[in-house]
């Protein structure tokens, strides 16, 4: 057959031409009749369509020659009973076996050449990666790793070679080894499934790395159902100190380097929860006349004194006791072990002596006093918060009594009828329309104003203008809160609309919530009505929480996910004040942090507010989160919060909060084109 095959092209071609015919009609046999085919039958159907392939030169598999190739694979798996070879007449053996074989070498030519190609391309794949790859067979106890991880946390090791488990495992940190071991061993795995951890492992030069470990899994099957872990690993040590950096700064007064509230209300609040023998004591101390400093110094000789009052509370703090720095010029001592409310005094009084003696202001001494308030555990209250409010009130009486200290009691409690006052008139506030919003502009660093912040003010008809500081404290301590913040979110809404009218509807705007308008259920509801109502796009709205307030109401998981999918985003006001990471942040629909103004009026003095700043908008800018400098207040600041790459900015270097009619004339001036 071979013979006549290279006697002529025409001759080849008619020889084809009937094994084309053959192979078919035996294919078309094979796929009805299947394994009920014996003998030479068998054979036609079986291997001729190879033949034929080989015949024709074919070099690469085609779709027709793959399904012949499955037929032959089909027909031999279906255990085609009766097929003997010796069937065939002997004279065609010899072809029969020379053509199956050489198609047969075609085909694995061809696929050993896609596998070094696609192993090729797949290998490429691998070193251009920034993370390590490697491959975890369990059964087998090998790790097998790629280039760019031997290059980043194993020199010493060859690229894709075997090695046993120990290798990998004893290169994590000890601490960490044991919790790898038990992700990788002791845990039911699903084909598909992720996993996802952090940990430590040794670096070539010493020390240790900080690692994030991420993958999936499948299920070999080789006669058992095996795991096999495919994963990468990336570096993260950087990302790791800065966020432990920033955690450690945001910790510590950027003054006084004492403990702040979040690290008070986690000790101290401990120490109340597990109890306390003998009594406890909660002492608030402030400085008087420290505003008259600041305007007759300024601020840094303002902090230079709160310093010093810092350093000589340290000498006075006994050993075992807490002082911590909660606010600008507030510190809170505890005392433990009081035998009476006479030793509690003395302290008080040791406090006080601290004033005694003058600050030096540029070679002025500056005389100032103190005032302190006592709270006691557990007469005066069983928690942390209960006893810092109770103290605070003792500090404000104090300080109008100018007593020097003052013990809490309950009849403290008899500036209520004030309060309640406040609040009646509060209420009339509301319904006569005394109440009215001011905006404040946001401008980005190109000098555009992008947006406005909404800021509540009180025109009393006796007292004149009153700030929010003065009754939204009382307004959210008598439920006022939540009609007074449903009036502020309308009229900026309304305020909106009317920018749009006057072609300014480029501008967003944004209104602060209380803690009382996130526990609201109505709230959101009231949002989704007024945006539709005024045509605002929810992109266009930011409700602006406290870092503070976002912590505490972190649980609140149902009002964030309801904001997120109205497309409203979250900012955080105060950024840097409280204990927050961007771990919780990456979790919530938090689109932009405010960098607390008392970091920013520290600018460009104090390196330790210039690391924070730094820090804060490294990790935001890894997040996407939009960042926004406010309480800026000079043209230095501004230059260089902008070489730190800070795009938005707020405070009276721009422009105080306006009025709406005067907040579109200013809009409308600053993007005038010159000349008109």
């Amino acid at each position: 057959m071979v013979h006549l095959v290279k006697t002529g092209p025409w001759t080849r071609f008619s020889i084809l031409g009937v094994c084309l015919g053959i192979s078919f009609l035996g294919y078309v046999i094979f796929i009805l009749m299947g394994s009920s085919l014996t003998g030479v039958y068998a054979v036609l159907a079986g291997l001729l369509p190879l033949s034929l392939a080989y015949f024709l030169g074919v070099r690469r598999v085609t779709v027709v020659t793959a399904l012949l190739l499955v037929g032959v694979t089909e027909f031999a798996a279906s255990g085609a009973r009766g097929l003997y070879l010796q069937d065939v007449p002997a004279r065609y053996m010899g072809d029969l076996f020379l053509l199956m074989g050489g198609a047969l070498l075609e085909v694995i030519r061809y696929l050993r050449k896609e596998v070094r190609e696609r192993s090729k391309e797949f290998l490429f794949a691998l070193d251009t990666a920034e993370e390590g790859f490697f491959r975890y067979t369990p059964w087998r106890g090998e790790f097998v790793f790629s280039k760019r991880y031997c290059e980043h946390f194993a020199p010493e090791l060859s690229p894709f070679v075997p090695y046993p488990a120990r290798v990998f495992f004893e290169n994590i940190h000890p601490m960490d080894r044991e919790r790898v071991e038990e992700i990788f061993v002791s845990r039911h795995w699903a084909e598909g499934q992720r996993f996802s951890f952090e940990c430590r492992v040794r670096r070539a030069s010493g020390g240790f790395l900080t690692v994030k470990v991420y993958g999936l899994v499948y299920i070999a099957e080789n006669g058992r159902r095996h795991p096999v872990f495919i994963g990468f690993m990336e570096d993260v040590t950087q990302t790791r100190e800065l966020e432990e950096r920033l955690d450690e700064l945001t910790h510590r007064h950027r003054i006084s380097g004492l403990e702040t509230a979040p690290r008070f209300y986690e000790r101290v609040g401990a120490r109340v929860g597990r109890g306390t023998e003998g009594k406890l004591a909660l002492l608030v101390a402030s400085p008087e006349d420290l505003s008259e400093v600041t305007d007759l110094y300024g601020h840094e000789a303002r902090d230079l004194i709160i310093k010093e009052i810092a350093d000589r509370f340290l000498l006075v703090k006994r050993r075992g006791d807490l002082l911590f720095h909660i606010e600008d010029q507030t510190f809170v001592f505890t005392l433990e072990g009081a035998s009476s409310s006479g030793d509690v005094a003395l302290f008080a009084q040791r406090i006080l002596d601290t004033f005694a003696r003058p600050f030096f202001v540029r070679g002025t001494p500056v005389y100032l006093s103190g005032v302190v308030g006592i709270a006691l555990y557990p007469e005066n209250g069983g928690s942390a918060e209960v006893l810092l409010q109770h103290a605070e009130a003792a500090l404000h009486h104090a300080r109008r009594e100018r007593s020097g200290f003052r013990f809490y009691s309950q009849s403290m409690l008899q500036g209520a009828a004030t309060r309640l006052r406040r609040m009646r008139d509060l209420q009339r506030a509301l319904r006569e329309e005394e109440l009215e919003l001011y905006y404040q502009p946001l401008v980005s660093s190109e000098g555009v104003v992008v947006g406005a912040e909404a800021l509540l003010r009180w025109r009393h008809p006796r007292e004149g203008l009153i700030l929010p500081s003065e009754f939204v404290p009382i307004a959210e301590d008598t439920g006022l809160i939540l009609p007074l913040g449903r009036w502020v979110i309308s009229r900026a809404a309304e305020a909106w609309g009317r920018w749009r009218r006057e072609g300014l509807s480029s501008l967003t705007i944004s209104v602060n919530l209380s803690p009382q308008q996130i526990r609201d259920r109505q709230l959101v509801d009231h949002l989704r009505e007024t945006l539709s109502q005024h045509g605002i796009p929810p992109g266009y709205l930011t409700l602006e929480i406290t870092e503070r307030t976002f912590l505490e109401h972190m649980g609140s998981r149902e009002f964030f996910s309801r904001l997120e999918e109205m497309g409203i985003g979250i900012a955080l006001d105060d950024f840097g004040t409280g204990y927050s990471t961007f771990q919780y942040i990456k979790q919530y629909p938090v689109k932009a942090i405010k960098i607390d103004k008392s970091f920013v009026q520290g600018l460009p003095a104090r390196g330790e507010d210039v690391a924070i700043i730094q820090a804060i908008l490294t990790l935001a800018d890894g997040l996407g989160l939009a960042v926004i400098a406010e309480g800026v207040e000079n043209e230095q600041q501004a230059l260089l919060l902008r070489t730190f790459n800070c795009q938005v900015f707020q405070g009276f270097f721009y422009k105080e909060p306006l009025r709406e009619e005067e907040f579109i004339q200013y809009v409308k001036a600053l993007h005038r084109p010159p000349g008109q």
